[in-house]
């Protein structure tokens, strides 16, 4: 069974093969990606085998975030289960179209998603790592409710993550 999520303006689904295509693989070529994504894929088997790998981890859930008006696949959103605890998640978010960078896209599927999670799985918190210097996605994720942990190397010493916490209150 194929999850998918609906918010006001998207539909998000767990990706498939079928969606590994050269506008995905694109995305990556992006100085914006490329200077936040540490392990891009540079062909479209590499792609492909990135799908695969999420859909053989069942502790691992990749979706698609696509509008509700077309079938563009405009960025991935990801969770998995890398605790001993089953109520807390990784969760991890990329607009890979530049068009829909600013639009409140990662807003949206953040909050519908982890609703999802929250009642589907009784989650209570989402963690995410993000580069201190991508302050876009930093603001973002405080204005959901995230909420700075502390701080991590990304590339010692130049680079500085932080690892940020999403407490799910009922």
């Amino acid at each position: 069974m194929t999850l998918s999520i609906s918010t006001e303006r998207f539909y998000i689904r767990e990706l498939t093969l079928e969606d590994a295509n050269q506008g995905y693989l694109d995305w990556f070529k992006q100085s914006a990606i490329k200077k936040y994504i540490a392990n891009v894929p540079n062909s479209l088997l590499e792609l492909t085998q990135y799908i695969e790998e999420n859909q053989a981890n069942k502790q691992t859930f990749l979706f698609g975030i696509f509008p509700h008006n077309s079938n563009q696949h405009i960025g991935n959103i990801r969770y998995e289960f890398a605790y001993d605890t089953q109520d807390k998640v990784d969760m991890g978010i990329l607009i890979g179209d530049e068009q829909w960078r600013g639009k409140g896209v990662a807003a949206e599927a953040i909050s519908a998603s982890a609703q999802f999670f929250k009642e589907k799985f009784d989650i209570k918190q989402v963690v995410l790592g993000v580069d201190s210097a991508n302050i876009a996605a930093v603001n973002v994720y405080e204005k959901i409710g995230f909420y700075e942990k502390e701080k991590i190397l990304i590339e010692a010493p130049e680079k500085i993550g932080l690892l940020m916490v999403w407490d799910l209150l009922d």
